[in-house]
């Protein structure tokens, strides 16, 4: 067994010849956790007489080791694993259990999706190349995603109008207009203006897809680049009528 002066705090340390040769004399104090070496700092026989004495006051040492190592190598201590403080390892705090950042990042994400659709819902759902998603989706779910609209794709391909051939009292307007879209939307409201001689409005009248369409078409959509004729058939007004106007409407 040999003894130790820590040229730090000046303890007197007992060190064994097996920790002296582990590091190459390198020891880290018990008091003051400084690392030293040892060799260089061994006390002479008389020294160690009089240390004697104070030895069993002292804190056991570590071994200290170095800061970078391609092995880990267990430390070596005087009494007991209890006091092993290895040089290369920092102490580390026990954290308090937090949640994990990937499922507050998940929770952020769908709170980000949830209001970019709330907020973007008309947009996102016009979007043409989506269509057939959504039409899917309505389908398995039973949900009511609303179809696509625009009126600029709706075009008026012949009009005519004209006294009804048998009813009295009856106007009749033929009507082919096209779907140029090239995806599936509702049918308009076809809003019909009638006017006089002098340009003015004498009758308006408004038709939505069931006063027009067949009983079993009012829930089909207007497929893309397709056309449908209409024969609509309504009360000529009291004036007479020599000009009308055609516009759609949702």
């Amino acid at each position: 067994m040999h003894y130790a002066l820590c040229p730090n705090c000046s303890s007197t340390l007992q060190i064994s010849q097996q920790q002296i040769e582990a590091k190459n004399g390198l020891v880290r104090c018990g008091h003051c956790k400084d690392i030293f070496d040892a060799k260089k700092h061994q006390l002479t026989p008389s020294e160690t007489t009089q240390a004697l004495k104070l030895v069993k006051e002292e804190p056991p040492i570590s071994v200290a080791q170095p800061q970078v190592t391609q092995e880990k190598q267990e430390p070596i201590t005087t009494e007991s694993d209890d006091n092993i403080e290895a040089v290369w390892e920092n102490k580390q705090e026990k954290t308090t259990s937090r949640v994990p950042y990937s499922l507050l990042a998940l929770i952020l994400l769908s709170i980000f999706i949830y209001q970019a659709f709330y907020f973007n819902v008309f947009s996102i759902t016009q979007n043409t190349a989506l269509q057939p998603a959504f039409e899917m989706i309505n389908k398995s779910f039973g949900l009511n995603i609303p179809r696509y609209k625009n009126l600029d794709d709706i075009r008026v391909i012949d009009r005519q109008l004209s006294t009804h051939p048998i009813l009295k009292n009856t106007l009749q307007l033929k009507l082919t207009v096209k779907n140029t879209a090239a995806t599936n939307q509702d049918y308009p409201i076809i809003n019909i203006k009638l006017t006089s001689a002098a340009g003015k409005q004498v009758a308006q009248a408004t038709f939505h897809s069931k006063d027009y369409l067949p009983s079993a078409d009012i829930y089909d959509p207007f497929g893309p680049l397709s056309s449908r004729e209409f024969i609509i058939n309504f009360n000529s007004p009291k004036e007479t009528v020599t000009g009308f106007e055609i516009y759609f409407s949702y």
